[in-house]
């Protein structure tokens, strides 16, 4: 791999492969103003200081797109934003990747711009846990992995490596971001010289809008306006985790988690057995390189506050489907049979819950006139949260083979009884899933786990 390499090619095939497993779950050209309409609407903004304006200074674009190659370009539209006297800061990393928040990927995150809230010390270089907008540029047609024709059935161009490498760019940039954050979903703008998308990813997929000829159609700078004054649960913050403040807090909470003094932590609050309030405290979420489209399962060590010992916490999305169980309710029905070899659920549940759960939005568009179907099939993901009483680690650090056969034993003891204690059945026995606490094993993640008789119900409608 070339260091800051401009140019995608050079870098390794990992990022060509999340933009191969992101792109039948994209959805588009969307109209920008409907896009704008969906994701920020004028009427839940202006009492936030949204004010369509009439006239846009289009003008200001002419330096950038007049920029015979695309690196003049960065500094071009970064001065370009900052007329628009926005709380946000334009700013140039292409030569500067992230070297913090990145570390366990296998490739540079370094767009051209990123774009950060004026209200915090602006980086010099990229920051994925800090950027709201990461921006893309491209100087020619052929790294558009999106099509311009209104007249062609396909969306999405695959025979061009130029055009693969940028959809392996933009969708490596989402991960890390929200891999990163504490986010429901993200925005970006990618820009081929004269024209701009933007895109909107969740862990259901990426709606993308048609091209916006920005030196003409004022839409970019309107998407700019709007972000600059919304909500930061319309930006795609998750407003249920907190920054710890309290030093005595955060000491207590790195000492018992065994963190260094410098790791910031967070605060998860979710609702016991009981419907109590209880509160857990973890450290940052760091960015793994994994796709964005999918469960996008994070695990923590965390400080329960109240009990005042060391549980593990569990963020995913959990997928939206009448034969699975919300995993809580899995566990709930273990715990209650006592089946051996399975963790103890201390709280679980949707984020929020009801009406305003976490919800991914994608998929809410696959019947829309302007799509051009893909055939992905698109299933709404949910954002959960469950918590267990132990910190298990994985099979993979066993200490000899005896304990290799042991550990084995006892996940498949767990399935038997889940079995014949629950009537259900795990679905997705493996090594990822198989644990080790103090010796014994244990048998985790049971998201996809389902009733054996509605397994059987399934099989003999489709005989």
């Amino acid at each position: 791999m070339i260091p800051f390499s401009t140019n995608a090619h050079y870098r390794i095939n990992t990022i060509n492969g999340l933009g191969k497993e992101a792109l039948p779950f994209t959805m588009g050209p969307m109209p920008v103003q409907e896009f704008l309409d969906e994701f920020f609407p004028s009427s839940q903004l202006l009492d936030h200081g949204y004010t369509p304006l009439s006239q846009q200074p289009l003008e200001r674009f002419e330096q950038t797109i007049q920029c015979t190659t695309e690196v003049p370009a960065y500094c071009k539209f970064a001065h370009a934003m900052s007329a628009l006297n926005l709380d946000l800061s334009f700013v140039d990393v292409s030569s500067r990747g992230d070297i913090t928040n990145c570390k366990s990927m296998k490739y540079d995150i370094k767009p051209d711009i990123c774009v950060y809230p004026s209200t915090i010390e602006t980086p010099d270089r990229c920051d994925v846990s800090k950027a709201e907008i990461m921006i893309e540029f491209k100087w020619s047609r052929g790294d558009d992995p999106f099509s311009t024709s209104s007249s062609s059935s396909l969306f999405i161009i695959t025979s061009s490596q130029r055009a693969r490498d940028t959809m392996g760019q933009i969708t490596a940039y989402a991960s890390a971001q929200l891999g990163a954050q504490w986010r429901t979903h993200a925005y970006q703008i990618l820009i081929i010289k004269n024209y701009a998308r933007l895109l909107r990813w969740d862990h259901e997929g990426v709606t993308v809008t048609e091209p916006i000829f920005y030196r003409e159609s004022p839409a970019l700078i309107d998407f700019l306006q709007r972000y600059n004054v919304a909500p930061l649960a319309m930006r795609g913050h998750d407003e249920t985790v907190f920054r710890v403040t309290s030093c005595q807090l955060m000491a207590t909470a790195r000492q018992k988690l065994g963190l260094p003094s410098n790791t910031q932590i967070f605060q998860i609050t979710m609702k016991d057995a009981d419907g109590l309030d209880v509160t857990y405290l973890v450290p940052a979420p760091v960015a793994t390189g994994l796709s964005p489209i999918g469960r996008n399962t994070r695990g923590f060590s965390a400080y329960d506050t109240e009990g005042d010992r060391v549980v593990f916490l569990k963020d995913t999305w959990r997928v939206v489907l009448p034969d699975i169980m919300p995993e809580g309710e899995v566990y709930k029905c273990l715990n209650e049979k006592r089946v051996r070899h399975v963790a103890m659920c201390l709280a679980s549940g949707d984020v929020l819950g009801g009406l305003n759960a976490h919800t991914t939005q994608t998929g809410r568009f696959k019947d829309a006139p302007w799509v051009r179907h893909t055939g992905a099939v698109f299933i709404t993901h949910v954002h959960y949260r469950l918590a267990l009483n132990i910190v298990a680690t994985p099979i993979t650090s066993f200490v000899s083979s005896r304990q290799v056969i042991e550990v084995v034993r006892d996940a498949l003891i767990a399935h038997q009884g889940a079995y014949e204690e629950c009537d259900i059945l795990h679905q997705d026995l493996s090594v990822g899933n198989i644990m080790v606490h103090e010796n014994k094993g244990v048998l985790i993640d049971w998201d996809f786990a389902k009733l054996a008789h509605d397994i059987l119900l399934i099989r003999s409608r489709s005989l």
